[in-house]
C-alpha cells in the first residue's frame, strides 16, 4: 500500500523530525511505500524563519532531503493536498503524531486593547478546519482511509471552545476518520468535551518510543565529534525555566564532583546561555541530537521529546516542566504533556513544575535523582510503550 504521512515533518524541531522518520521507517520496513505529504504553510514557515538561525534551518531541511525519499510537491492548502493524494494514489493518510490537534479557541483570539477589541488570527496549524483535521478529505476523488495517530492537543484550553458552530467544526472533522488515537489523556478529554460524551479512543505512544527499532541509527560519539570530549557527560537544556546563573553553576559543580561533565544543549529557537564550560554548538543534525541524548548519563531540561528519547533509551531524566496553564489561579498539571509522560513512567520524584514553584530544586537533589534512577523499571515501561505502539500501527495498517 501507499501510506501518506501528514505531520510536522519539515519544522526546525528535533523531536518532530524524529517522530516523522520513525513512522516513515516503520511503514517502509513493513513492506509499504511511505510518502511524506509536504504541507508547509507560509505563516508557520515565517515563524521558524524569524526564530531559528539560517544554519540550523538548513540542517533540518537537509535532514528531510536525506531521509524522505518519497515526498510530494510542496502543498500550501487543502486543494494541493487533495491533488497529491489523488495523483500518488495514496491508500491511507496518517495524520500525526505530535501536536496536530492543537487549537486556539475563538475566545482566546479576542484581545482587549486601548482601541477596543482586537481579533488575533492563529497560525494555520492552530486552527480548525485545517489539513491536520482532514479539511482536504471531502475533495478527494477516491476513497482513502484517514487516521489520526497519537495526536496531541498539547496545552489547548479546550474548555474555552464554547461556541456552537465552533464545536460543530470538530465533530464534522472527526466523523471523517476511520481511526483516532491520542498521545495523552488531555487530548482524549478534549475530544470527549467536543463530542459531548466519552470517546473510546486509545492513548498511544509517540513514534519516538520505537525509534531504535524502526530507524536503527549508527551509534557514534557525538560529543567527541562536536566538542572533543570522551568523558561521561550529562545534559542541561533550559531557557526560561532557569534564570539564576548560580543554580546552573552549582549543578555543574555537583556533576563535576561525581566525575561527570555537564554540557549545555541549545533549543532550536534559542541559544543556550553561555554559562557552562561546555555547550553544544549550532548547527546540530537531528540524528546527532538523538545520539547525544542517548549516550548521556542524564538529561535535565524542559522539552518533552528529549525526555521521550531519554526514557526510550533508559537514560535518567529530571524534568523542568514549562507546560500547562492555570485556571482560577491553580495550575492544571494534566494539561502538561511532560507531566503526563513522567507520571506514566512513575517518575514524579524526577519532575519539577517551573510554573508551580518559586524556587528551583536543590542541585544536589537533581544529581541524586539522576544517580538513583531505576533503569530496569524504565526499560520495563519503555517496553510496554513499544508494544502499545506496535498494536497501534498494526491496527492502522491492517484493519478495515
Amino acid at each position: 500500500m501507499k501510506i501518506g504521512i501528514l505531520t510536522y515533518h519539515w519544522v526546525a524541531n528535533f523531536g518532530a523530525n524524529l517522530q516523522t522518520l520513525s513512522t516513515y521507517k516503520y511503514v517502509e520496513n513493513a513492506g509499504h511505500t511511505p510518502i511524506i505529504i509536504n504541507w508547509i504553510p507560509d505563516d508557520l514557515m515565517k515563524v521558524y524563519e524569524r526564530k531559528v538561525s539560517k544554519e540550523q534551518l538548513c540542517t533540518h531541511r537537509q535532514f528531510a532531503i536525506s531521509n524522505y525519499h518519497n515526498i510530494t510537491d510542496v502543498c500550501k492548502d487543502k486543494y494541493d493536498i487533495a491533488r497529491v493524494v489523488d495523483e500518488k494514489q495514496i491508500d491511507i493518510v496518517i495524520i500525526g503524531s505530535d501536536a496536530v490537534f492543537s487549537y486556539t479557541p475563538i475566545l482566546e483570539r479576542i484581545r482587549i486593547c486601548r482601541r477596543g477589541l482586537w481579533y488575533f488570527k492563529p497560525i494555520s496549524d492552530f486552527d480548525c478546519p485545517n489539513p491536520f483535521w482532514g479539511d482536504f478529505y471531502p475533495l478527494l476523488k477516491r476513497k482513502v482511509k484517514l487516521v489520526a495517530m497519537s495526536a496531541s492537543a498539547q496545552n489547548t484550553n479546550y474548555k474555552k471552545i464554547i461556541l456552537g458552530f465552533e464545536k460543530k467544526r470538530f465533530v464534522k472533522a472527526l466523523e471523517q476518520f476511520s481511526y483516532v488515537s491520542v498521545r495523552d489523556i488531555w487530548t482524549k478529554q478534549m475530544l470527549s468535551y467536543l463530542i459531548g460524551k466519552d470517546v473510546d479512543v486509545p492513548i498511544t505512544p509517540d513514534p519516538v518510543f520505537a525509534f531504535e527499532n524502526n530507524v536503527s541509527p549508527n551509534n557514534r560519539n557525538i560529543v567527541q565529534k562536536y566538542l572533543g570530549i570522551t568523558n561521561k557527560y550529562a545534559i542541561l537544556s533550559v531557557t526560561d525555566s532557569v534564570k539564576e546563573e548560580t543554580w546552573i553553576k552549582d549543578l555543574e559543580k555537583h556533576f563535576s564532583e561525581a566525575g561527570i561533565i555537564l554540557i549545555g544543549l541549545p533549543q532550536t529557537n534559542t541559544q543556550f546561555k553561555n554559562i557552562l564550560e561546555h555547550n553544544m554548538p549550532f548547527p546540530i543534525d537531528p540524528l546527532d541530537w538523538y545520539l547525544f541524548i542517548k549516550n548521556s548519563v542524564g538529561y535535565i531540561g524542559e522539552l518533552m521529546h528529549p525526555i521521550l528519547v531519554s526514557l526510550h533509551n533508559a537514560v535518567p531524566i529530571f524534568a523542568l516542566d514549562l507546560y500547562g496553564f492555570r485556571k482560577n489561579g491553580r495550575l492544571i498539571t494534566e494539561s502538561s504533556k511532560t507531566y503526563q509522560i513522567v507520571k506514566r513512567f512513575g517518575l514524579l520524584d524526577n519532575y519539577y513544575s517551573v510554573k508551580d514553584n518559586r524556587e528551583l530544586p536543590n542541585p544536589a537533589y537533581v544529581v541524586e535523582r539522576i544517580a538513583d534512577f531505576d533503569k530496569t523499571k524504565c526499560q520495563r515501561n519503555a517496553s510496554i510503550m513499544y508494544n502499545q505502539y506496535l498494536d497501534m500501527m498494526d491496527t492502522i495498517l491492517n484493519s478495515k
